[in-house]
């Protein structure tokens, strides 16, 4: 693509989760192909990564809720026209699952209100992520499944610092775009960087 904004349609995913589960990280993994273990990311930011399904262009606008819980209750700006949500947390930390409820009921209220439409119309998942560390696990599988299938959503597992488990990008905007076409699904999704990968952040202060 020669052309960052050469796409068919543009889709806004945002992460929320609580701190240290990882959120930034798989998000670094999947548009740079990077793994840091870097302090917690103090402050919202996004990231671009442009994707080609079934010849269809897809620009993904993937929003990081960052480190501090305080975002939770972020509001307009961070909402705002998104159509996928990821709620991830660390399967080695039961609060963060615990807390996986809360998520949901403000997630979908404030995309509800901030997009002026019903939240089934947005594409929600659980994460559980480091599965790299699956012998320290305090949450279990059928667990995360039981809670998804309880709010009718997907549930995946992935592992930033091994890479495992990034197919939750493809699926989402596969979901997406069945959501936004009523398109069937199709076996045949190839995904591609574009050119260039732009970086943004806002709201400089936390907590």
């Amino acid at each position: 693509m020669s052309d960052s904004k050469s796409y068919d349609i543009l889709f806004k995913i945002v992460f929320v989760g609580l701190s240290k589960v990882g959120k930034s990280a798989i998000v670094s993994r999947y548009v740079d192909n990077m793994f840091s273990m870097r302090n917690q990311t103090i402050h919202p930011e996004f990231h671009v990564r442009n994707v080609v399904v079934d010849n269809i262009k897809v620009s993904l606008q993937i929003w990081d809720q960052g480190g501090c819980d305080r975002y939770m209750n972020l509001g307009n700006l961070f909402y705002r026209n998104a159509k996928g949500v990821f709620m991830v947390f660390d399967i080695c930390k039961r609060d963060s699952f615990e807390y996986c409820q809360s998520w949901f009921d403000t997630t979908t209220r404030s995309v509800n209100k901030y997009n002026g439409f019903k939240p089934e119309k947005c594409v929600y998942y659980l994460i559980g992520n480091k599965t790299d560390l699956a012998l320290d696990r305090q949450v279990t599988i059928e667990e995360a499944e039981q809670f998804s299938k309880s709010n009718n959503i997907k549930y995946l597992e992935t592992s930033a610092k091994e890479a495992t488990g990034l197919i939750l990008f493809e699926s989402i905007t596969r979901d997406m775009l069945l959501k936004h076409t009523e398109m069937e699904p199709t076996s045949s999704i190839s995904l591609m960087y574009s050119k260039s990968n732009s970086t943004a952040s806002y709201l400089s202060t936390c907590c």
